[in-house]
């Protein structure tokens, strides 16, 4: 038995190699040719050595580990998916499949079969109908070096970013689909010079750009509602300024007062990949109990 990941999105796709590795599982990746035939729509995120991440092609080498791509389906493969339309394709349905909900709008969407498991890192949503809350973390970047600016990054334009621009418009940048975007290639390299970053959501599920912020000792500015309906509640209060108290000003100068190294290690004590290994291996081992006995 090996776990066969489906790449459709460089991030999650770490976390749950690193994490399965971790807890010593044989975890394969499939390839631009396999990721394909497996997608409805054809599409791919692996692509020729490179990963896609917003229509942009990155290295591989960008997410500091080395997946083995595999063109074939085996008999007793266990599959890793973040996309809806890839857990419910028919060439699945004799395969157990996890489902890695990343958006609050598939499980509502799909009709999910017996043998699909749903999972997500938002410690509270689904509970009801049976979705399984795994911690994700991200891989250990340095700490900022340049503090300056206020960042934010979206595909949508919140309110919030409105008054920051308003209050901080000499200090803000935002990278998203919107009249003030800033293009930048590289997250890592966006962060390094961030002193606040500033997140507002209303759906989706945990992005990895606060946890990237977390991870380089950056607090980030938000509002109580992104911090519990984006499922947060896994990472201590005292990480995050809440809008509802402070004004982008006053929060800049929090900001500027607060210890970088305690974020970062309280981050990475929060989230890491021990902690989602746990996590996987609880899980699979009370879902697949006689498989992986027999396996591992």
């Amino acid at each position: 038995m090996r776990i066969l990941l489906i790449n459709h999105h460089p991030d999650c796709l770490y976390y749950q190699h690193e994490a399965l590795k971790h807890a010593g599982y044989d975890v394969v990746v499939a390839d631009e040719q396999l990721n394909r035939l497996l997608t409805p729509d054809g599409s791919t995120s692996t692509r020729e050595g490179m990963f896609d991440l917003a229509g942009t092609l990155f290295p591989i080498s960008k997410w500091d580990f080395n997946p083995v791509f595999v063109s074939t389906l085996d008999s007793d493969d266990i599959i890793f998916t973040i996309h809806g339309d890839v857990a419910v394709n028919p060439s699945l349905s004799g395969h157990k499949v996890i489902m890695d909900i990343r958006n609050h709008q598939w499980l509502s969407r799909v009709r999910y079969g017996s043998n699909i498991t749903l999972i997500t890192n938002h410690p509270n949503f689904g509970k009801e109908e049976g979705v399984h809350y795994v911690p994700n973390f991200v891989g250990i970047q340095p700490m900022r070096t340049n503090p300056k600016s206020v960042t934010m990054i979206n595909s949508v334009h919140p309110p919030l970013y409105d008054k920051i621009h308003e209050e901080l418009a000499d200090v803000a940048v935002e990278v998203g689909n919107n009249p003030y975007t800033k293009v930048v290639e590289d997250d890592n390299t966006l962060l390094d010079n961030c002193c606040m970053f500033a997140y507002q959501k209303t759906g989706g599920i945990h992005y990895y750009a606060v946890n990237k912020a977390l991870n380089k000792g950056i607090p980030v500015y938000l509002d109580n509602h992104t911090y519990e309906n984006g499922g947060f509640q896994d990472l201590p209060r005292d990480l995050f300024i809440f809008s509802e108290q402070y004004t982008p000003t006053q929060a800049l100068q929090i900001a500027k007062s607060m210890d970088p190294e305690y974020i970062q290690s309280t981050y990475r004590e929060s989230l890491n990949v021990t902690k989602t290994s746990e996590a996987f291996k609880l899980l699979l081992e009370n879902i697949y109990d006689t498989r992986l006995h027999n396996t591992i």
